[in-house]
């Protein structure tokens, strides 16, 4: 089914995938259904059959005694209708609750350079509490059916019994008879119970059946081949294990950073920030390697305020790499780098990290939260400042209380812009070939907003960049040399 839904159009795919995740789940209840069809309902109608054949179980005054079936029997049969609707929402909860920590350790980064893993795990608690309430449902609806089947149990007793000492008193029963009405009566109710459960399965589960036969009905994406090579090619393709690319950032492991981050990051509600009206930030002989294969030497730069800058070189030449030191994403060899004269190793990583922001091109939208929760990302919204960044990053595509979805890679930078710029206490903003997926009129227009926005809130604004269009619109141009 995945690999259908691969092929499908962008605007069906979302709504396939999350079909995948339930899909297993459907199967497995449609395997059981069948599984139980003999035990629940040939096997009880066959052993009823034979039971009835004994008249002398067939009299007005017996028949009091299955008197609450009728009623008890339709109470379960919605019970278990209910109980099925509830799973089925608590199995939604629960793969949302994995695809977004999925995602969330996709967004790691993300949620390092804006100080906002708290905002990430609360969003986990929001789902988690949704899980748990249909946890609490489902508890609920087991006690209600518990109770009916008690209440049947206790009144199947006691009516059996009177039955029987009133037609022994009779004489219309024997000890032996009064014996095998009372397994009949008990029988009777069990499969009867056990009858209008499947019976309650089998109608809820038209929609799982529904379910699973779509998806051998999906469209298949036709494929038109002009040689026997080109067909076994595509079929080695779409039958060999998929590879998924790895997130296009350098592995945690290599930074050593954990433990700091934790003791660091656990500071953050004492944390004061100090807003500089003419922020600095000085790089002095950083030198840092990689691998053991160094990437900066001796490396030199002052970005002041009023000054856009743009960072320029050839690939892998150490660009990103500053953005990483300046966020003490990794750490420096050697050298030093200074925010308004403070040593960026002395401040706390909460302090830091307010104070420079960092968006990357390969940063995340989160789908299923709005248009200003994506760009607020935590942060207090402010309508006003709020309605000037959509102005300013060209957001025309969605309104404010839409829910985010499939979207081009243009549109994804473009929030992911707005909400760098949505952040408090920016003094330094790094933007990471964050326009590189953007048509030139679109990226002309957010250059001519941008860079006299930042210069107007004193925020020092660097490109690293391979666009001309970007390196034409900055004052001033910095190449690395690889």
């Amino acid at each position: 089914m995945l690999k259908i839904a691969l092929n499908q159009p962008l605007q069906s795919q979302s709504k396939l995938f999350e079909q995948v995740q339930s899909f297993n789940d459907d199967a497995v209840d449609l395997a059981r259904l069948i599984t139980n069809f003999v035990d629940n309902i040939i096997e009880p109608l066959f052993t009823l059959g034979l039971d009835l054949k004994n008249p002398g179980y067939l009299s007005l005054l017996s028949l009091v005694v299955f008197a609450p079936l009728p009623i008890t029997s339709i109470l379960i049969l919605k019970l278990n209708t209910k109980s099925k609707k509830a799973n089925k929402e608590f199995r939604k909860f629960r793969n949302i609750n994995q695809s977004a920590i999925g995602m969330v350790a996709q967004r790691n980064l993300t949620s390092k350079a804006y100080c906002q893993s708290d905002y990430e795990i609360q969003l986990i608690y929001e789902n988690l509490n949704q899980q748990t309430g249909k946890v609490d449902e489902l508890n609920d609806i087991r006690d209600s059916k518990n109770r009916v089947k008690k209440f049947n149990e206790v009144y199947r007793e006691i009516s059996t019994n009177l039955i029987i000492m009133k037609q022994i008193y009779l004489e219309k029963f024997t000890i032996i008879e009064s014996k095998r009405f009372t397994k009949f009566v008990k029988d009777t109710y069990s499969q009867i119970t056990e009858s209008f459960e499947f019976i309650g399965q089998l109608i809820e589960q038209k929609n799982m059946l529904d379910h699973i036969i779509s998806v051998f009905d999906l469209p298949q994406e036709q494929q038109v081949f002009d040689s026997v090579s080109q067909v076994v090619e595509w079929l080695k393709k779409v039958s060999t294990k998929v590879n998924i690319k790895p997130i296009p950032f350098k592995s945690l492991c290599e930074r050593n950073l954990d433990l700091e981050e934790i003791s660091e990051l656990n500071k953050n509600e004492n944390t004061k920030i100090q807003i500089n009206n003419k922020p600095v930030i000085e790089l002095q002989n950083i030198q840092y390697s990689y691998n053991n294969q160094k990437l900066l030497n001796n490396l030199n730069i002052k970005f002041e305020t009023g000054i856009s800058y743009a960072l320029v070189g050839e690939t892998g030449c150490g660009k990103s790499t500053i953005a990483a030191l300046m966020i003490r994403l990794y750490n420096l060899n050697n050298g030093q780098i200074t925010l308004n004269g403070k040593d960026i190793c002395s401040m706390n990583l909460v302090e830091l990290r307010t104070q420079i922001t960092v968006c990357n091109q390969f940063d995340f939208v989160i789908q299923g939260l709005s248009l200003q929760d994506n760009i607020c990302y935590g942060e207090i919204p402010d309508i006003n400042k709020l309605n000037t960044i959509i102005t300013i990053t060209e957001i025309n595509f969605l309104k404010l209380d839409e829910i985010v979805s499939e979207l081009s890679g243009g549109q994804k930078q473009r929030i992911c812009l707005a909400r760098a710029l949505m952040r408090q206490h920016t003094q330094v903003l790094v933007l990471d070939e964050t326009t590189s997926a953007l048509d030139d009129m679109t990226e002309r227009k957010i250059l001519e907003r941008l860079i006299p926005y930042c210069k107007s809130k004193n925020i020092i604004l660097i490109f690293i960049a391979h666009k001309q269009l970007v390196m034409d619109s900055v004052d001033e141009i910095i190449r690395i040399e690889k």
